[in-house]
């Protein structure tokens, strides 16, 4: 599977704003962001200040280089749908009709 995200800002280069007196509060939004990472199945294998661009106005800490990214996560196969069925509605009519029930294994949370 291949994944590109596009960013026309990428905000400040942490390597070049954090300190001593930050660096704690830095370390912590980094581990809170690669938590998020990993909470989808996917670890960055490349989690260096360079690759964790800041955003003053929406203070907050953006994840950017994932080409090295390792899937933890087994992808599910998608599993077909048919264009008639909404999630356990009634398709048809009369004595003969069928409840359907979707598959929701196809839809990413």
């Amino acid at each position: 599977m291949a994944q590109m995200m596009i960013l026309s800002w990428s905000g400040k280069r942490l390597q070049h704003v954090i300190n001593h007196e930050n660096s704690r509060f830095f370390n912590q939004e980094r581990d809170k962001a690669l938590t998020v990472l990993r909470s989808h199945g996917v670890a960055h294998g490349d989690s260096e200040w360079r690759n964790m661009p800041w955003d003053d106005l929406g203070v907050r800490l953006f994840v950017i280089d994932l080409e090295e990214v390792k899937w933890l996560k087994r992808p599910r196969a998608l599993e077909p749908t048919f264009g008639n069925m909404r999630h356990g509605h009634r398709v048809g009519a009369g004595k003969g009709r069928k409840r359907l029930l979707c598959s929701s294994t196809a839809v990413c949370s």
